[in-house]
C-alpha cells in the first residue's frame, strides 16, 4: 500500500462526499456576472490534496481536506468534514488565490508563485496574507522533522508550510476521483 493510500484510509470518503452535495454556500461578492468559477464545474469532484500536521516524526492529524470542483474553484473541508473554504481564482490577478467561507466572507489571499514549484528560484512557493509560507516540496529546511516527512512523502508532496502558530503542515497530493458534482444551484 502506498503513502497515499494510506493516508486515504484515514478519510471517510462517504462523509467527504455528502458534506460536498450538501454544501450551501453565498458567492463571494468579488464574483462579477462574467465569472464562472461557481458556475461551471467538473463533471465529478476530486480530493486533490490533504494537509496534514506533523507534531512528531510519526504523529499527524489531518488538516484540512482540498477538494477541486471546477477549473478554477475548489473547497476546503475541516478534518471533520466541515466546509472551510472557498478558494478561487480570477483571470485578472492568477498570481491570487483568493479565500472566502461559505457565508461569503474574506478569509485571507494567497499568492502564489507557480513557477517555483517546477524552477528552483529560490523564491517561495506562496505566501498567505497571514504571514504563512509555503516552501515547494524540494526545498530543505533546517526543521528535523521537515527533512524527515520530505523524505518520507518524496514526490507526493506539493508543499509544506511552518505555520505562524508552530504547527508543521504538509500538502499531500491525493488526485482521488469523488462520485459526486458541484452545482451552480448550491451557490445563492
Amino acid at each position: 500500500m502506498s503513502m497515499v493510500d494510506g493516508l486515504l484510509e484515514r478519510i471517510d470518503i462517504s462523509q467527504l462526499e455528502n458534506a460536498l452535495v450538501n454544501l450551501q454556500a453565498i458567492t463571494p461578492p468579488i464574483i462579477g456576472e462574467d465569472d464562472d468559477n461557481f458556475t461551471k464545474f467538473n463533471p465529478l469532484a476530486k480530493l486533490s490534496l490533504v494537509q496534514i500536521n506533523y507534531t512528531d516524526y510519526d504523529e499527524y492529524t489531518l488538516g484540512k481536506l482540498y477538494t477541486n470542483v471546477g477549473p478554477e474553484t475548489e473547497i476546503a473541508f475541516t478534518a471533520d468534514y466541515a466546509p472551510h473554504a472557498l478558494n478561487f481564482y480570477h483571470d485578472y490577478a492568477d498570481e491570487v488565490i483568493f479565500s472566502y467561507t461559505v457565508g461569503g466572507v474574506e478569509l485571507c489571499e494567497y499568492f502564489i508563485n507557480r513557477d517555483e514549484l517546477y524552477h528552483d528560484t529560490g523564491n517561495t512557493y506562496m505566501v498567505k496574507s497571514t504571514g504563512d509560507i509555503y516552501q515547494p516540496y524540494y526545498r530543505t529546511s533546517t526543521d528535523p522533522i521537515v527533512e524527515a516527512m520530505r523524505a518520507l512523502w518524496g514526490r507526493n508532496l506539493l508543499c509544506y508550510s511552518l505555520k505562524q502558530d508552530g504547527r508543521r503542515s504538509f500538502y499531500i497530493v491525493a488526485h482521488h476521483q469523488l462520485s459526486v458534482q458541484v452545482t451552480s444551484e448550491q451557490f445563492i
